[in-house]
């Protein structure tokens, strides 16, 4: 099991499935709010789901919206 840190988006601990990504994230448009799915066409990770998974990336193209 690899451990990964960083700056979380929404409070707490987690344990579980990652999916990560080495490209930016656009939030608006880049993934399916009611799916879930990974739709920018062209992306590493277009058509995979963050659906019940952690989501690991370096930079947002958008800064996605506060949980809260």
């Amino acid at each position: 099991m690899e451990v990964l840190k960083g700056r979380t988006i929404s409070p707490g601990k987690v344990e579980g499935e990652s999916l990560v990504s080495r490209e930016p994230i656009g939030f608006y448009g880049g993934i399916d709010a009611k799916t879930g799915l990974f739709i920018e066409k062209g992306h590493e990770l277009e058509g995979k789901s963050v659906k019940g998974k952690i989501l690991v990336f370096r930079v947002a193209k958008d800064p996605p919206s506060d949980p809260t």
